[in-house]
């Protein structure tokens, strides 16, 4: 059982990594790191389960190339 366990959470840490770094998140929008972000799906796919867990859905702001920011709308 301890085997599995230290299993998981070495996974889970490896896993962490992968997904696009957010700068900062409020119930009206969320930013992510400056840089190569290589799925834009994922990006979208966090950016909309934020938005969703406040009762809205994430909308890419245009023109912001550099730090990718979603709006949360309703």
């Amino acid at each position: 059982m301890i085997k599995l366990i230290v299993l998981l959470t070495t996974c889970a840490l490896f896993l962490v990594g992968c997904s696009p770094p957010i700068i900062s998140a409020n119930p009206r929008s969320i930013v992510f790191q400056n840089g190569e972000i290589h799925d834009e799906a994922e990006m979208f796919r966090l950016a909309n389960s934020h938005c969703r867990s406040h009762g809205r859905y994430a909308v890419l702001q245009q023109g912001r190339k550099t730090r990718p920011t979603f709006e949360c709308v309703e």
